[in-house]
Order: C-alpha cells, then sequence, then structure tokens
C-alpha cells in the first residue's frame, strides 16, 4: 500500500524537463559552418546541431556556439 502511494505521489508531482537536440546535424543539414544546406545566408545554431547532449543544461553550449560561428564568420 505505501509502495502504490509513493508511485502515485511521484506520478502527479513528478515533472520531466529534457532539452531536445540533434534534429539538424551538421552535414546532413548544415555544413561545417552551420551554415543550412541548399539556402544562402541562413544559419542554425542551436542544440540541433549536436551529435550529443553536452550533458547538462545546453543553454551555456548553445551560447558559445553562436558566439564562436559568428566570430568565425566575421573573421572570414
Amino acid at each position: 500500500m505505501f509502495l502504490r502511494k509513493v508511485v502515485s505521489i511521484n506520478q502527479n508531482f513528478q515533472q520531466t524537463i529534457w532539452h531536445y537536440h540533434g534534429g539538424c546535424q551538421v552535414g546532413r543539414v548544415v555544413d561545417k559552418g552551420y551554415r543550412v544546406l541548399g539556402i544562402d545566408s541562413l544559419r542554425v545554431i542551436d542544440g540541433s546541431t549536436f551529435y550529443h547532449t553536452p550533458g547538462a543544461n545546453p543553454q551555456d553550449t548553445v551560447t558559445m556556439l553562436g558566439r564562436q560561428v559568428h566570430g568565425a564568420k566575421d573573421s572570414a
């Protein structure tokens, strides 16, 4: 009985949060410069370009990726 109550409480109050990534992988949708294949002047710089999760909230990783790609674009 106790276990059922614990399971019920968890089901009612537990929340799952996840960060989608990997839907726009480099080489399949974007090139190594994060330019969308076949479309000029469009880049995708977000978690969808990751092959693997960075292991934590990806906000900092995405921010730094954007800064890096922007800097590389400006110096090219």
